[in-house]
């Protein structure tokens, strides 16, 4: 045989079947998890987009375009049934449009922060959410500077399309957001765009004076990712939209522009 004899592993079976075994067990439970993970997000953003899309097919109308000798080439704006819409979602304060970026949405508002970052207009809970109003904002945009969120998704849905505001040419494209509410229509004449650490910047509802709000102004002019003509003066009123972004922890985009009453239907 030689000088040398082979020698044999003895393989402790019990040992091998007592760590193997809740390791399978355990990837395989993380495998099932992280899969139903993705496709419960999946079913999520299919019920949210499904019911935002059905709520523009019920409740805004869009009257055909006016083309006379008068008024040549013009278009109505939108017009929302809120009548219609507040009977089946009492906290609706307003509708938000703005072409070309997927902002088409109800805005609704509650007694905190919370409850809409998880919830859709009728109470479904979802991760979509609803965009809404600050609770502590007056509900008819009254307020020196009504904030509105809401959540920015990789399905591109709800206010993701802000980010796209970091670029002077989109800004170029889309200068103006719609805001329509039961009394009066609006639009917001956007003339900044910034981003804030989420954690150490509180964005104000009001100003003590004149003096503070254009010292706001001017501020978070100075701080835009793209440059804007929009004139605001001390007797205006803001409107600013806030959602996520990931330029690094606890990031957020913030999009403000200026109110301006327009004639509605």
């Amino acid at each position: 045989m030689g000088k040398y004899k082979a020698k044999h592993i003895k393989i402790d079976n019990s040992l091998l079947h007592r760590v193997f075994v809740p390791l399978l067990i355990i990837c395989l439970a993380v495998i099932v998890y992280c899969a139903y993970g993705t496709i419960r997000g999946l079913h999520m953003d299919h019920q949210g987009d499904s019911f935002y899309s059905d709520m523009v097919s019920d409740y805004i109308n869009v009257p055909p375009v006016v083309e006379d000798a008068d008024d040549a080439g013009s278009a109505w704006v939108p017009y929302v049934d809120f009548q219609s819409l507040s009977n089946s979602y009492p906290e609706i304060v307003a509708w938000i449009v703005c072409e070309g970026t997927g902002i088409d949405y109800p805005v609704m508002q509650a007694d905190d922060n919370e409850y809409y970052l998880e919830h859709l207009p009728d109470g479904t809970e979802n991760r979509n959410g609803s965009i809404f109003l600050n609770y502590g904002n007056a509900f008819d945009f009254s307020d020196r500077n009504s904030i509105l969120y809401g959540h920015h998704l990789k399905n591109g849905s709800m206010f993701s399309s802000l980010e796209n505001y970091k670029k002077q040419t989109y800004y170029d494209e889309h200068p103006t957001i719609f805001i329509y509410t039961p009394e009066k229509d609006y639009k917001i004449e956007l003339f900044s765009g910034y981003v804030i650490d989420g954690t150490k910047e509180l964005l104000p509802l009001g100003f003590r004076n004149n003096s503070e709000f254009q010292d706001y102004v001017t501020s978070i002019r100075q701080r835009s990712t793209f440059q804007s003509d929009v004139e605001v003066g001390s007797g205006d009123q803001l409107v600013t939209l806030y959602t996520c972004t990931y330029s690094f922890e606890n990031a957020r985009f913030i999009l403000v522009g200026k109110l301006v009453e327009v004639d509605g239907v």
